[in-house]
């Protein structure tokens, strides 16, 4: 899924550091952004900053 991709669905940009702090997009369950996705049942498998693109598992509540 593209960084384009994910504010198309959450309907606003994201911030400035996610697109340049891979931690931004750990699996840290005490980041309420992290939190979130995994509450949701996704996981952060890959990301690739330059390339914009994030990577994800589903299920793993």
């Amino acid at each position: 899924m593209t960084f384009h991709e994910i504010e198309g669905i959450i309907g606003s940009k994201l911030p400035l550091s996610a697109r340049k702090h891979r931690p931004w997009w750990s699996n840290n369950p005490s980041s309420v952004i992290s939190h979130a996705w995994l509450a949701a049942g996704y996981k952060t498998t890959q990301v690739d900053l330059h390339g914009e693109f994030y990577l994800h598992e589903i299920g793993t509540r």
